[in-house]
């Protein structure tokens, strides 16, 4: 894995126009996470102007990767996750990155998953190998152990629809959560290991119920020679497709809707969300005051790594819609890790959370 050298030159001369899009730094005021810093910091390392230490692979893994300075960026910098993933696995290798980092490697390697969760000897249901299915479920990790309601809910709305659909109930991690952390030689292990297991199946279609599988399907797959030979898609989209066939209870109840980072900024799916909501309660205005690119971030993967951080910009998001918005009861988003997020910090503020495949898998009619 290379850096981008011309997006991390602009950014080591900018001006910091991004810093105050940076929920990271605005939580813990470290100015070492913004964008030109860091890359500042480790392009000196790189010359051995200065030594690479622990304070760099703090900022270096204080960041969320939720590209939200993308968006702030004069020049137009869409190389924020490859540059940082660059860096982190300098890091990494060199033995600087935060403890947690080495535990939760120590997870996938022995168990397979960022949590270090041993999995339950159970009856795994069985599917035809030589059938061919329509579509194959992805849940992974963030469902699987932070949130598995989702995971019911969505079978529950395939079922309703008579769907054709298959899923692995030994699914493995996919290996997208290592990548971004800078562990590139296990993140490869864990693509070959899911890639495997996924092709075993034959199907036309793979559903994500999780944005950053469903980018890493799409991108670093494919970057490291693992091509899935079939249409890749988020759960939103599909929803979205079979629309007209979703039979839901209507609610008079405001709504708002938050866009998850990977979704919106990552996969740029904005408007499907938006159609399905428009089933449950037709003519809101499910529109944060900042949306789509510019949707605020619930905290991401540093609620694995700096725990109080992420609930820091969580609480602080909750408290800012409380604010300014004395309707909104229902708050829904489309991202497993959003919700896990959200919810630790939903008991201080007046909302009810949803992901909106567990809002309708609730609420079919």
């Amino acid at each position: 894995m290379n850096i981008d050298k011309k997006t991390q030159r602009q950014c080591i001369f900018c001006h910091n126009f991004c810093k105050f899009s940076c929920a990271p730094y605005i939580a813990t005021k470290n100015q070492k996470v913004i964008q030109t810093q860091k890359n500042y910091l480790v392009y000196m390392a790189e010359k051995e102007k200065i030594k690479a230490n622990s304070g760099l692979g703090e900022a270096a893994y204080l960041c969320n990767d939720c590209r939200r300075c993308e968006t702030y960026c004069v020049f137009e910098n869409k190389k924020v996750i490859n540059n940082n993933r660059y860096s982190r696995n300098i890091i990494f290798k060199e033995k600087l990155a935060p403890d947690k980092i080495y535990e939760i490697y120590d997870n996938f390697a022995r168990y397979g998953n960022f949590l270090g969760e041993k999995k339950e000897a159970k009856e795994i249901r069985s599917f035809d190998k030589d059938k061919k299915y329509d579509y194959f479920i992805y849940f992974g990790d963030y469902v699987n152990f932070l949130v598995p309601e989702i995971k019911e809910s969505f079978i529950k709305i395939l079922t309703s629809l008579n769907k054709n659909f298959v899923f692995c109930d030994d699914e493995v991690s996919d290996g997208t959560l290592a990548l971004s952390l800078g562990m590139e030689e296990l993140a490869q292990k864990l693509m070959e290991n899911n890639f495997k297991k996924i092709s075993r199946y034959r199907f036309d279609t793979i559903i994500c119920l999780d944005a950053y599988s469903c980018y890493g399907f799409k991108n670093d797959y494919k970057d490291y020679g693992y091509k899935f030979d079939c249409k890749i898609i988020h759960y939103t989209e599909f929803l979205e497709n079979n629309i007209s066939d979703i039979k839901i209870k209507k609610t008079d109840t405001s709504i708002k809707y938050f866009d998850p980072c990977m979704l919106s900024r990552g996969l740029k799916i904005n408007e499907s969300p938006r159609k399905v909501l428009d089933l449950i309660n037709s003519g809101n205005n499910f529109d944060l005051i900042n949306n789509r690119k510019d949707s605020e971030c619930c905290g991401g993967h540093l609620s694995f790594i700096f725990p109080d951080v992420a609930e820091a910009i969580s609480a602080s998001f909750l408290k800012e819609l409380e604010s300014y918005d004395d309707k909104t009861e229902i708050l829904i988003t489309a991202c497993p890790l959003c919700l896990s997020n959200l919810s630790k910090v939903q008991e201080s503020s007046r909302f009810k959370i949803y992901d909106l495949a567990d809002y309708i898998g609730r609420n079919i009619d």
